[in-house]
């Protein structure tokens, strides 16, 4: 044994000062020591117990090579081990580290049991525990940040890792915990950023992972033979699948690409020969050579990009598969043993409170699903929609018409246009063609209907193979001379507080309620999304100000419809008196109607 006194001022030991010392078994070293030289112990094959003093710096290469001992703590201070420092220390089974860098001191070392990382510890170098063979267990400390290039590989042994709570890694080297065949599932931290290249390459023992968001970058690879890994969720915030990432995972059921992905690297998911269902984020423009290759017979495919990507040679070589897309004629062309499904974007009236993010631009759908209920009575509804209606698949249940004009009439004949005068919103039916996308229309049960397909026709429900656009939030102009009216759509749920706000607060704000008509919007309320309103401003600025009882309703006229509101008359029966007036279908006064429709007492009349 070596005995140093108290208060010992030494600062180093040189290199071999106490090389092949056979019958030394310990040493405390004092707290002075900040250097311990190259091979310091070198071959003294009896020492079983070294006392690191808390001032150690630097300890030399090969320093307690060949050593019994079977323990060690590695202070704070210490800021570089060189070289198989402990190397072919048979009996070391404990390390404990307090120091901040952990180099590849102990690797190979293949008693090593158990590892205690302190909270000092800020990063795991390159083949820290490389072919620790016995080590079972480990806990990475919040503290530690990085794990290098294959600091655990081949610790065969190893069953568990554990990251502690509030972990700060941000990533893991490559190859770091390859070979690792015998470890468990990992819960990865929210903190990591980086998996390298076959990080956990051969990890067999995996049955499930899950990659946190927060990493965006993952190396060729890195779960690669992973052969009894049954699911696994990907980072949304990934770009690319890197090559051979599942490789041979052949256990794995299902795999979703997150809408991040843009690339889908080689052999990605080459004979997963258990991968039956497949979901690629619209966001995918390439997939390369065999990335699916000898998936199972049967597997489905649900393809959420609305354009076929660029496929590399062998992409998919299975047979029998079931594509699920958006548009088929996209598809048409692709493997004549593959059937092809349209995959339904479903659109429920009422369902969400903002839809205004979830469209895209310009793309042709096999089906677009659209359900609402109808106001009971053949009542008119707004309708505002973000994708065309071919008016032929609608016609027989439905009246729609397009807003037209809206027209002021002197309902109090005092020549003066005043909040008491009467409004009218003239709509002009829609019988062919097709509706836009993001155009202000009406909609209504047919009146011709019987009971019982009118109630069935209220719960509509359309299937359309059709165009799919951006959704946004126009304005139409209907203005008169003085009065500005404007039809706007909205695809989120709006208060009147907020149309107010758009409009300047100057303006009498309109939607079409239960009974069928435009009625004032009242404080407090809100409208749904695809819905229409109706603003109307005075032109020179001033607050428009609707009447409560003679403006609070305006009716929908349609233009040239002959019904209920229209009522017919002998030129006997017309006459002109100070109590009615008589207009035009433009909304001017007439003195002396001819034959033709007019608006008298606020409703149409036939002057035959």
């Amino acid at each position: 044994s070596i005995t140093f006194a108290e208060g010992s001022q030494l600062k180093s030991i040189s290199p071999y000062a106490f090389f092949y010392c056979e019958s030394l078994k310990s040493i405390d070293l004092p707290n002075s020591l900040t250097t311990i030289g190259d091979g310091a112990f070198l071959e003294c094959y009896a020492l079983e117990s070294v006392t690191l003093g808390s001032s150690v710096e630097t300890i030399g290469a090969s320093a307690f090579n060949c050593a019994p001992i079977s323990s060690i703590t590695i202070p704070a201070s210490v800021k570089s081990i060189g070289n198989r420092a402990f190397n072919n220390c048979k009996n070391l089974e404990h390390v404990t580290l307090h120091c901040a860098n952990v180099g590849n001191w102990f690797s190979e070392t293949a008693t090593l049991k158990e590892v205690v990382l302190s909270e000092s510890v800020t990063s795991i170098g390159d083949k820290a525990f490389y072919n620790c063979d016995a080590l079972e267990s480990v806990t990475i400390p919040a503290s530690v940040k990085s794990i290098g290039n294959q600091a655990f590989a081949d610790c065969t042994a190893l069953e568990s890792v554990t990251f502690a709570e509030g972990s700060q890694l941000t990533s893991i080297g490559d190859n770091a915990f390859n070979y690792c065949n015998a470890l468990g599932n990992i819960d990865l931290p929210n903190s990591l950023t980086t998996i390298g290249e076959g990080a956990f390459l051969l990890c067999e023992a995996f049955t499930s992972i899950t990659i946190p968001n927060s990493v965006t970058t993952v190396g060729a690879k890195a779960f690669h033979y992973c052969t009894k890994l049954e699911s696994a969720t990907l980072s949304n915030s990934m770009e690319t699948i890197p090559d051979n990432m599942f490789y041979n995972c052949a256990l794995l059921k299902e795999i979703t690409i997150p809408e991040s992905v843009t690339s889908i690297g080689e052999y990605a998911f080459y004979n997963c020969a258990s991968l039956k269902n497949i979901t690629i984020g619209q966001s995918v423009e390439s997939i390369g050579a065999w990335a699916f290759s000898a998936i199972p017979q049967a597997a489905t495919i649900t393809w959420l990009a609305y354009d076929m990507p660029t496929f590399g040679y062998q992409a998919f070589t299975t047979n029998n598969t079931t594509w699920r897309v958006y548009y088929i004629p996209n598809y048409s062309s692709s493997n004549s043993t593959t059937t092809i499904e349209a995959i339904p974007v479903t659109i429920t009236d009422g369902a969400v409170e903002n839809y205004e993010d979830i469209f895209e631009e310009d793309i042709l759908l096999s089906r677009v699903e659209y359900n609402r209920t109808l106001l009971a009575d053949s009542k008119w509804n707004a309708l505002y929609v973000p994708f065309e209606i071919p008016v032929a698949d609608i016609i027989d249940k439905y009246d729609v018409a397009y807003i037209n004009d809206v027209r002021l009439y002197d309902s109090n004949g005092n020549n003066e246009t005043d909040e008491n005068d009467q409004m009218a919103t003239e709509v002009i039916k829609v019988t062919s063609g097709t509706l836009h996308a993001n155009h202000p229309y009406i909609i209504r049960v047919k009146k011709s209907l019987s009971t019982d397909d009118a109630v069935a026709a209220r719960n509509m429900s359309l299937a359309l193979s059709t165009k799919l656009c951006q959704a946004e939030e126009n304005t139409y102009d209907c203005s008169s001379l003085y009065t500005r009216y404007e039809f706007a759509g909205t695809y989120n749920k709006i208060s009147k507080e907020q149309i107010m706000e758009q409009c300047g607060g100057n303006a009498g704000l309109y939607a079409i309620a239960t009974d069928g008509s435009w009625h004032i919007i009242k404080d407090g309320s809100s409208l749904k999304p695809f819905r229409v309103y109706l603003s109307i401003t005075n032109r020179d600025g001033s607050p428009y100000r609707p009447n409560e009882t003679a403006a609070a309703a305006i009716r929908i006229r349609v233009a040239g419809e002959e019904d209920e509101e229209t009522t017919g008359i002998d030129n006997s029966q017309f006459t002109i008196d100070n109590s009615q007036f008589v207009y035009d279908m433009q909304g001017r006064r007439v003195e002396k109607p001819t034959k033709g429709i007019y608006i008298v007492g606020g409703k149409k009349a036939v002057m035959k």
